[in-house]
């Protein structure tokens, strides 16, 4: 997140070698990150999975897939911090199929690397690992001729250590926040999940499964999101707010509407999607309640992704972490316990909804007064693109 905002701003300010530079700062800097944590997920395997609830019965097993895993997670984590670079420059076309590849490339190998075939032999669960270990090295190959061979949005050469620090610290500055918040996540999911099977497992059946049908609701926010960050970020870059605003006040309509039409339709197809699911009448119940009583907020989702990819495109990562932070702790979690407490598992349903809904006019609030009078960017094209682009304007 923060290499593609800081690069897409670089890019629309006409800034190619800074581009190069932090292209290649935030790959090394996210080598760094790989090796640290490698090292401490592989010297505290035993611990950690223990304390998951591994015993000594599956413990040999979560060694036997976890250590290829450990040995090979940079081939996961450095094409990531690519593709974001790669879409920085408006080509989201690219990461798309470099993970595409990977899944592909999957496919094929897990049987084999699983099961064994001709001189390869069953290897297992170690096989499991291994055969993503090595559809991931191909995105990494893939990733890397992009950026170098075709963009060429990579500085060659060894940098110097303090101009390399900055960078780092500017990369972070927006980074660590969006990983912060998409650490917590998952923990407001559990302490959920955990209300939820309070009231029985067909409840926890049906919330996991309406989790799914909501994650599919969710592909087109998400699309929408990814898109904007890199149109957003060259725009600011180049000066022009006024393209931001009307960018921003379009995609709030756009994610209003779809929401509410994706909302309609899941409401209205509940009872047969539950269907698909299971047969068992209780978590049948459970799940419809979860697609009509849970995502009537859904429209808002859209919101709050769109200012949360708006903000760190603009290099604004705090308020985007308050507005997700204040979501889920702030209004999810204070009134399911509540909605629980009151009306039971409906309850922690609508109360969902209303935590998007509140979450999502913040995220209005914040996003409309962005590229207005007050809020304009500053532009830091070199002085012959600005002069084009003045005259293009009149």
């Amino acid at each position: 997140v923060g290499l593609t905002a800081i690069v897409s701003q670089e890019i629309g300010a006409g800034q190619l070698e800074r581009v190069r530079q932090f292209t290649r700062d935030g790959l090394l800097l996210a080598l760094l990150v790989v090796a640290v944590f490698s090292a401490a997920g592989l010297s505290t395997l035993d611990a950690v999975f223990r304390a998951l609830g591994a015993d000594a019965a599956t413990l040999p097993l979560v060694r036997e897939y976890m250590h290829v895993w450990y040995a090979g997670v940079l081939f996961l984590v450095v094409p990531m911090v690519g593709n974001g670079a790669i879409r920085a420059t408006g080509d989201t076309r690219s990461p798309a199929l470099i993970m595409s590849a990977a899944a592909l490339s999957n496919v094929i190998l897990d049987p084999i690397f699983i099961f064994g075939w001709g001189p390869v032999p069953a290897m297992g669960l170690e096989g499991a690992a291994l055969a993503s270990v090595i559809s991931r090295a191909t995105t990494l190959v893939m990733s890397l001729w992009i950026l170098i061979r075709r963009e060429r949005l990579v500085a060659l050469g060894v940098p110097s250590l303090g101009p390399m620090l900055r960078r780092w610290g500017s990369i972070l500055v927006v980074g660590a926040p969006a990983a912060a918040t998409n650490v917590l996540a998952p923990v407001s999911l559990g302490l959920l999940t955990r209300l939820v099977a309070s009231h029985g497992t067909a409840a926890v059946a049906g919330f996991g499964a309406g989790g799914r049908v909501q994650q599919l609701a969710m592909v087109a926010p998400i699309a929408w999101s990814s898109g904007l960050t890199p149109f957003v970020g060259q725009n600011w870059g180049a000066g022009l707010g006024e393209r931001v605003r009307l960018a921003l006040r379009f995609s709030r309509r756009m994610v209003l509407l779809g929401g509410v039409l994706s909302y309609a339709v899941v409401a209205l197809a509940a009872v047969p999607l539950s269907g698909l699911f299971t047969r068992e009448p209780e978590a049948r119940r459970a799940m419809v309640d979860f697609l009509r009583l849970g995502l009537w907020g859904f429209p808002f989702v859209g919101m709050i992704m769109l200012a949360t990819a708006a903000l760190n495109a603009l290099r604004r990562p705090l308020p985007a972490a308050v507005l997700n932070l204040l979501r889920l702790f702030g209004f999810l979690l204070p009134l399911a316990y509540a909605g629980s407490a009151l009306l039971g598992l409906r309850g922690v349903y609508l109360s969902m909804g209303a935590a998007n809904l509140l979450a999502g006019l913040i995220a209005w609030r914040w996003l409309t007064p962005i590229g207005g009078p007050k809020d304009q960017p500053v532009s830091r094209l070199p002085e012959s693109v600005s002069a084009s682009e003045d005259r293009k304007g009149r």
